[in-house]
């Protein structure tokens, strides 16, 4: 999973992620911009995670829902509104791919930690 973290024109940070990721992308920009306390709370339930005291964590913000588990992270807008199962048109799935995506867990982590990093 590749990703750029870069500032934009007004100085916000951003993160743009390759493709089948490009939500984490937006989660990262539109959900936790600034916000070192909730990097931190994430941070922390990965912990957990990783030490068995904890099997799931969601993160519902504004835009996107953060989910991660044992062996992945995933992010979806709080927009989509079909039955995940459903089988999406040619059409609809590359716009699909900027509102749910997800990723091993360690590489999440490590993403979240170079957020960290990048904006403080």
């Amino acid at each position: 999973m590749d990703y750029e973290l870069e500032y934009d024109y007004m100085g916000y940070p951003c993160a743009k992620f390759s493709m089948g990721h490009e939500a984490f992308g937006r989660w990262f920009t539109e959900e936790l911009s600034k916000d070192i306390v909730l990097v931190d709370k994430i941070l922390s339930s990965i912990s957990q995670i990783e030490n068995n005291t904890l099997i799931e964590k969601t993160f519902r913000g504004k835009v996107f829902e953060l989910t991660i588990e044992i062996e992945q992270a995933s992010v979806r807008a709080l927009s989509l509104d079909y039955d995940s199962e459903e089988e999406l048109g040619d059409n609809l799935e590359l716009f699909d791919q900027e509102l749910m995506s997800d990723c091993g867990l360690t590489d999440f982590q490590e993403a979240l930690i170079s957020w960290r990093e990048f904006i403080t």
